[in-house]
Parts: structure tokens; C-alpha cells; sequence
């Protein structure tokens, strides 16, 4: 078994003759998907609990592993061709 991510590619491919670079990646699909899950984890807390989570690192650990297992569950179905 892999330990490799699958990481989903780039979320917003550029054409490098529109760049004018040889090769854009940007952020990966994985990233993009976890950041919008975590938004959506943030959108459901109260102002008093998102303050704890820009107190430090270890505040904010378990929501970001939800928004990353999330951004997991989308590549899955993704790959399986869920609608």
C-alpha cells in the first residue's frame, strides 16, 4: 500500500502560454477542497470558539484534520465518478 496522497492535481491548471511560464501547478484540488470544508467548519462556530482558534497551533489541529479527511472523502468520490 502507498503512503503517497493523492493530492488531485492542480486546482486551477494555467496554460503556460497564458503564464508564460513553462509549467504552473498552483494549489492542489486537495487544498482547495480542504480549505472550503474548513470554511464551512468555521461557518458553523460561535465568534468565541474561532477566537481559541487563532490562539495557537494546537487549537485549531482537529478542524483542520476534519477539513483535510473531508477533502480526502471528495478525491475518493471523485475518483469514482460520484455526482
Amino acid at each position: 500500500m502507498s503512503d503517497e496522497i493523492d493530492d488531485g492535481g492542480p486546482a486551477f491548471p494555467c496554460d503556460a502560454a497564458i503564464s508564460n511560464t513553462s509549467r504552473v501547478t498552483g494549489m492542489s484540488l486537495r487544498d482547495w477542497f480542504a480549505g472550503q470544508a474548513l470554511a464551512g467548519i468555521c461557518a458553523t462556530l460561535d465568534p468565541e470558539e474561532i477566537a481559541d482558534l487563532s490562539g495557537g497551533y494546537l487549537h485549531g489541529i482537529r478542524e483542520s484534520k476534519a477539513a483535510y479527511c473531508l477533502a480526502d472523502a471528495m478525491l475518493r468520490a471523485r475518483r469514482k465518478g460520484a455526482r
